[in-house]
């Protein structure tokens, strides 16, 4: 019995074997309107996404088009199998984005490695640069708190020890 059970699972399986992903080519204009993010920047961390099934790319952002970015980015992308797109940590990209619950990329969306950005970006006209990003100054909080935090442990201990 569990022998036609294994047949019949693969036989329903083997047809999603086979599946990759296929993009229709995109124009550039067409790329821009669709996006809700542009950027160009530099990919400097990548992790897995477990939670939805793909990965996380981190971006230090170079320039920004239709609208201004922090200097570090998160995208998500599925696997490739699912149409994701691959970045190499160390090398530069236009990044087209699209914002539903997170920022979100794949490999039909128009993304490249860029080579040469002053020739290559020209088409996308004047950039902005992008905000100062939002993530350092939590940190540096919470680096104070734990600074002070450590030196009130440190004077409690040495005060105690004296008496």
């Amino acid at each position: 019995m569990s022998k036609y059970f294994l047949w019949a699972l693969m036989l329903i399986c083997m047809p999603l074997w086979g599946l990759a992903c296929e993009c229709e080519s995109i124009e550039d204009s067409q790329a821009v309107e669709q996006a809700d993010f542009l950027f160009a920047g530099k990919c400097i961390g990548t992790n897995s996404n477990w939670m939805s099934g793909g990965m996380k790319y981190t971006f230090l952002v170079e320039h920004t088009w239709k609208r201004r970015l922090d200097s570090i980015f998160i995208v998500n992308t599925p696997f490739e199998s699912q149409c994701g797109m691959a970045f190499e940590e160390g090398a530069r990209y236009l990044v087209f984005v699209e914002k539903k619950f997170t920022p979100k990329t794949n490999a039909c969306m128009g993304n490249r490695k860029i080579e040469d950005p002053e020739t290559e970006l020209s088409f996308l006209g004047e950039s902005m640069a992008p905000e100062p990003s939002s993530l350092i100054f939590p940190m540096i909080g919470i680096l104070s708190l734990l600074v002070i935090a450590g030196i009130a442990f440190l004077a409690f201990v040495v005060l105690r020890k004296k008496s």
